[in-house]
C-alpha cells in the first residue's frame, strides 16, 4: 500500500496522510521494501517450499498488476475481461495468497489451500469492484479519500465500462470525452456520475461483486462449519454492504 499510494501519487490513505507526504519518498520506499523482506523472512520460518512459492509469486503479480494499471490509464475502451485481470492482480492476488499460506502454515491439505485461495480470490475481486463503486457515489469524509479520484487519475473502473456499454450514442461518446481530459473538475465528474448512474454502472457493478462474494462464500463448504467459517461468510457479505 506505500508502493501504492507513492505510484498512484495518492495524497490520503483511509482518511489519513500518505506515508509518503509525512516521512518522504525515499524513506517509505525503502520502509516498504524493509517490510515485503521482512514478510519474506517470516515465510522461511516455516521452512514450506510452497509457502514461499506463493510469496515470490504474490510480488510478482502486484508488481505487474501496478503496470497494468499505469498503462491501461485513460484507455476508455477497457474491456470488463482487461479491468478483471488488473484488479486480480493489484488486489485480489493478496487475499488470495493469504488465504493459501494460511492453510499451508496450517498445514491443512490441498483442498483446503485451494478452497481459501479461491475465498480470498473472490473476495479481493468483491472488494475492489466495490471500491470502485464508492469512489462514484460516497462522500470524501467517509471513503476517506477524494471522490472521483479514480476517474480524475485516468482509472477506467468497472462501473464505467458497464454505463459505457449501456448508454445511447450520444450519453456514451459524452462519457468518453470526460474521461478523457487530463483536468477533471468537479462540475465535470458530477455529470460523469450521472451518466454512469443512468447507465446503470453502480447497480450493475454492485450486482457483480455480490455475486463474486456468494461465490467466495460457496468456497468454503468444504471446509468444517465452525465459527471461523461463519466470521469469513460474515466478512464476505459485509464487504458488499459498506458504505467506506
Amino acid at each position: 500500500l506505500m508502493h501504492d499510494d507513492i505510484v498512484d501519487q495518492s495524497d490520503t490513505r483511509r482518511g489519513r496522510p500518505a506515508a509518503h507526504l509525512i516521512f518522504g519518498i525515499p524513506e517509505t520506499l525503502l520502509a516498504a521494501d524493509y517490510l515485503l523482506a521482512k514478510a519474506a523472512l517470516m515465510s522461511l520460518s516455516y521452512k514450506n517450499l510452497d509457502i514461499m512459492t506463493v510469496m515470490v509469486e504474490l510480488l510478482r503479480e502486484l508488481s505487474l498488476g501496478e503496470l497494468a494499471e499505469l498503462k491501461a490509464r485513460r484507455q476508455v475502451d477497457l474491456t470488463v475481461s482487461e479491468y478483471l485481470d488488473i484488479i486480480y492482480r493489484k488486489t485480489a492476488v493478496l487475499l488470495e495468497a493469504v488465504g493459501k499460506t494460511a492453510a499451508l502454515a496450517a498445514e491443512s491439505g490441498p483442498k483446503e489451500s485451494t478452497a481459501l485461495g479461491q475465498y480470498g480470490r473472490l473476495m479481493g475481486l468483491a472488494f475492489q469492484i466495490v471500491d470502485d463503486v464508492l469512489d462514484y457515489q460516497a462522500n470524501s469524509g467517509a471513503l476517506g479519500k477524494p471522490v472521483g479520484q479514480d476517474l480524475a487519475e485516468g482509472r477506467i473502473t468497472l462501473p464505467f465500462i458497464l454505463a459505457r456499454d449501456n448508454l445511447p450514442a450520444e450519453s456514451k461518446a459524452r462519457l468518453l470525452a470526460i474521461a478523457a481530459q487530463n483536468d477533471l473538475n468537479k462540475d465535470l465528474f458530477e455529470e460523469a456520475s450521472i451518466l454512469v448512474e443512468k447507465g446503470a454502472g453502480i447497480e450493475l457493478s454492485l450486482a457483480k461483486a455480490t455475486s463474486l462474494a456468494n461465490e467466495a462464500i460457496a468456497a468454503l463448504e468444504v471446509l468444517p462449519h465452525t465459527t471461523q467459517r461463519d466470521l469469513l461468510t460474515e466478512l464476505a457479505i459485509f464487504t458488499v454492504r459498506r458504505d467506506r
